[in-house]
């Protein structure tokens, strides 16, 4: 994830993506609150949101969103809830990275993303 191109993904959500496709998977679903997702991923919650942003928000007339939101029909009080996936899009795109590109780095890389490492600290390391 930290080689795919595309210059409209800041390192939040960079990290976000990649801790999706490390802890629950790229094609897997998740239905919780942001706020716990975000703390399941390792970004606190104001990383999250700016992550999110760009991962949500169309980049463009011809861009499509990084994650796709269904809204779950509402089951008693409160706000209903939502269902949030990878697009098949930036799923289909994780999939076609070559396994070398980051090869010098992947010890590294998977030790800190295992530790949950405050996100500032990875992106100077790497």
């Amino acid at each position: 994830m930290l080689t795919y191109q595309n210059p409209e993904l800041p390192p939040e959500a960079r990290w976000l993506v990649m801790q999706w496709a490390l802890l629950i998977g790229p094609e897997n679903s998740v239905e919780s609150s942001l706020q716990t997702l975000f703390a399941r991923l390792g970004l606190t919650y104001a990383q999250g949101r700016r992550a999110w942003g760009v991962l949500t928000g169309k980049q463009g007339d011809n861009q499509e969103r990084f994650v796709d939101i269904e809204r779950l029909p509402r089951q008693g009080p409160g706000r209903p809830g939502s269902r949030y996936r990878l697009s098949a899009k930036l799923v289909k795109a994780i999939a076609t990275i070559p396994a070398h590109a980051c090869e010098q780095h992947v010890e590294e890389i998977n030790t800190l993303a295992k530790r949950h490492v405050y996100l500032p600290l990875i992106i100077k390391s790497v």
